[in-house]
């Protein structure tokens, strides 16, 4: 565990087999999951880092998260709410609501100059990751943004909160650009549905006898029904 902690590295992946096999080289052509490498991660981490600080308003920012003018869209889901008492609660979807639209109008004052400039980078990918370009598509040019704005952040990241703080899930945004190229949008890969299927299945009843076909069977009979109701 503290192994994986320190360096995200836990030993040699049974995928490296595939590389003899098919070339598969597990570092190059397996993209990076975007749900957890900016809500779940590098977002969560610096949130919780404002908050070990002590030098927060607690309840000034919970004043303002609670009168956030949430549109009818954003509450059709998960929204965040209770950032002082249900942080450790929050999943990707509250993190990521939180960053776009709302914690540049509610943290404004609450961190350094130079740790609100980290993080307002890191609200620029999240918005074009999960709001305009997954609604109007990824460009060339947008890719490259992304690119850009990717090292800039690695690089006040190092500059604000030092070496230490440039874990590998900080370090994994500047090879996404790379996999937009190659896999298309993150929102093709990413793992926000298949998580909710796990959901799904652990609830499932089963005889634990030929499992992949009792899910396939189910999420077959789901697909089906879905379309008829259509």
């Amino acid at each position: 565990m503290r192994v994986s902690r320190d360096s995200g590295f836990t030993g040699l992946s049974q995928l490296a087999i595939l590389y003899d096999l098919y070339g598969f080289d597990v570092l190059f052509d397996t993209p990076i999951d975007l749900m957890h490498n900016l809500p779940m991660n590098p977002v969560k981490k610096h949130l919780r880092r404002l908050f070990d600080t002590g030098n927060v308003n607690r309840d000034l920012i919970e004043s303002r998260l609670s009168s956030f003018p949430w549109t009818p869209e954003l509450r059709a889901s998960r929204y965040p709410s209770g950032i002082t008492s249900r942080l450790g609660y929050w999943k990707a979807e509250d993190y990521q609501k939180f960053c776009f639209p709302a914690s540049e109008v509610i943290l404004y004052d609450q961190m350094p100059a130079n740790e609100f400039q980290c993080w307002t980078v890191l609200v620029q990918m999240v918005t074009m990751v999960f709001n305009c370009c997954r609604t109007h598509g990824w460009t060339y040019g947008d890719i490259e943004l992304f690119g850009k704005l990717a090292w800039r952040h690695n690089i006040l990241v190092e500059e604000v909160f030092g070496l230490e703080a440039c874990v590998v899930t900080e370090h994994n945004l500047i090879h996404v650009a790379d996999d937009m190229c190659r896999f298309s949008s993150p929102d093709n890969y990413w793992v926000f549905d298949l998580e909710r299927a796990v959901k799904r299945y652990v609830n499932q009843s089963t005889n634990r006898r030929n499992i992949e076909k009792t899910y396939s069977d189910g999420e077959t009979r789901r697909e089906v029904l879905q379309n008829l109701d259509s």
